[in-house]
């Protein structure tokens, strides 16, 4: 099962979404500026733009961030690039019953309402619990082109990316909308909104969006062509049962293929109450059972919308149409999956267990309105520094890092918080005021060559350059 701790993946995705260091994001941009870059196609005509036609267009600038579909969050990040409905008017305008269809490089494909796209209706959640919360300030889907003043690191981003940007830096959206390497807007129309319920261990409402981005190229997409030559196309059923089956939502081993050998009905049920039993020894890790929304690369007809069961060894009254839940009914004797429980935020730091998360390099907990856990990938998007600090027993040193300052002003500390407390992997543990940590301009978490994290804390005795550094408490 997943670890429920929240990743915090840099000051940008998707989650798995973090970026390229500072150094590599000036070129990327400049390269591309005389070449086309996107296209957006209209109802009766196109047009393309290069990096030069985007930026000579109104620009908006603002934060965004992302929860990936594994709760991976990515806290926002600064923004500039020109908003979906202004592009949206250069071929026509978008109209009330139309969407906009992004494309990317890879063939990733999601589809924006036209509220979402014009009104900011996103679904909103905390930066440093994941939990989702109402924001009350306008929120604007951009094409951008800028982080920082500074070009989108290609490799990782492409020199276009989706973002849903807002005047604060206290909300982030689904990671599903901020697509990478966008070359492609088309206004078309929109599909009718729809949610699956899926029901196991635990419970989940899918809604469109999420999975069309299950379906995204590269990701969980499956295809079955049937004796017609039709072919659909969709997502494998047991990895849907994955998504409920346990903790574990989307991580590594999602599925559990342990309870599934153990035995379980997946019951289908479709709108008007009508319903299938498909048992799990016949959807372990069959690709060719899928929960079809697509049928030769178009939305379902209205007798067989939003989805439906298809597949090879189904019998024709097996394939259920207009799918509303999928529900898993362990066999008789068959133990449901326990549900991991981990502390709560709220208690006290000296009985929190420190243990990272795996992939986690760094956990900033306490008296903050973010409690952030940072992987080495996260703190070089953070914007890394090299900065000659002196030790207090070796002298000027060139350290590499992230300045502990901007850390904290990220996890956002708390007014009567006093003392942060710098704990490494052996037990070592040291606490200081947190007025000196504030005022110390030369004070690093510092990115080894080893993989580890030191403190890097000048100006300061040797007791707190705290090595293998893993947890910072504020108190």
């Amino acid at each position: 099962m997943k670890n429920g701790i929240l990743f915090i993946t840099g000051l940008l995705c998707l989650a798995l979404l973090t970026v390229g260091c500072a150094s590599d994001e000036t070129s990327s941009s400049e390269d591309l500026t005389s070449g086309p870059l996107l296209e957006i196609v209209g109802y009766d005509h196109s047009v393309t733009l290069t990096l030069e036609d985007l930026k000579a267009l109104p620009a908006v600038e603002g934060w965004s961030g992302t929860k990936s579909s594994t709760g991976v969050i990515t806290p926002p990040m600064q923004f500039k690039g020109v908003s979906l409905i202004d592009l949206a008017d250069l071929v026509g305008g978008l109209q009330t019953d139309m969407g906009i269809q992004i494309v990317a490089k890879d063939g990733y494909s999601i589809t924006m309402s036209y509220d979402q796209a014009t009104h900011g209706n996103f679904t909103t959640y905390d930066p440093g619990t994941g939990n989702e919360k109402k924001f009350n300030e306008a929120l604007t889907a951009i094409v951008a082109y800028e982080r920082n003043g500074k070009g989108l690191p290609e490799d990782e981003d492409g020199p276009l990316r989706i973002f849903v940007i807002s005047e604060s830096n206290n909300q982030v959206v689904d990671g599903h909308w901020s697509v990478k390497w966008v070359e492609k807007l088309e206004l078309r129309p929109m599909t009718e909104e729809w949610v699956l319920y899926l029901e196991g261990s635990i419970t989940e409402d899918l809604d469109r969006a999420s999975f069309e981005s299950c379906m995204a190229s590269g990701c969980h997409a499956s295809s079955w062509v049937d004796g017609e030559g039709n072919g659909w196309s969709g997502v494998p059923l047991y990895l849907l049962a994955g998504r409920v089956d346990d903790a574990n939502v989307h991580e590594d081993r999602a599925y559990n293929d342990d309870y599934a050998a153990a035995g379980y009905a997946l019951e289908i049920f479709a709108a008007d109450g009508y319903s299938v039993s498909i048992e799990s020894s016949k959807s372990t890790f069959n690709n060719e059972l899928i929960v079809a929304s697509l049928l030769n690369g178009e939305p379902l007809g209205e007798d067989q919308f939003p989805l439906r069961l298809v597949g090879n060894g189904l019998e024709k009254g097996q394939m259920v149409s207009q799918i509303a839940q999928i529900v898993i009914v362990p066999n008789e004797g068959v133990k449901i999956p326990s549900l991991e429980t981990f502390a709560s935020e709220t208690e006290e730091p000296s009985t929190m267990d420190l243990t990272l998360p795996e992939g986690a390099a760094l956990k900033i907990a306490g008296d903050l309105r973010n409690q952030l856990v940072l992987t080495l990938e996260n703190l070089e998007a953070l914007g890394v520094e090299a900065i000659d600090i002196e030790h207090p027993k070796k002298g000027v040193l060139t350290f590499r890092g992230v300045r502990l300052g901007l850390l904290l002003s990220l996890a956002g500390v708390n007014e009567e918080a006093t003392v942060l407390v710098m704990t490494a992997a052996d037990g070592y543990s040291v606490e200081l005021p947190l007025t000196e940590v504030q005022a110390c301009e030369n004070c690093l978490v510092a990115l080894e060559g080893d993989g580890t994290l030191s403190m890097a804390m000048g100006g300061m005795d040797g007791g707190f350059w705290v090595k293998n550094v893993i947890h910072l408490m504020v108190k």
